[in-house]
């Protein structure tokens, strides 16, 4: 699904935001990028920082 998004022209202008929790962080990064993701958050220590990343992410 993540590679279409950006070749279907009523969903190419949604932002993708990856969510990883892996160990090839760097990989993942540049091959995130390569598809088209605008954001890339690596895993957080905890729950509550991840909603409040996610929180200011939809509000801008």
């Amino acid at each position: 699904m993540f590679m279409g998004n950006k070749k279907i022209e009523a969903l190419k202008n949604i932002p993708v935001v990856i969510y990883s929790t892996s160990m090839h962080l760097n990989e993942n990064k540049a091959k995130a990028k390569d598809l088209g993701a605008m954001y890339f958050l690596e895993s957080t220590p905890s729950l509550n920082e991840l909603v409040n990343y996610l929180k200011s992410f939809v509000t801008g």
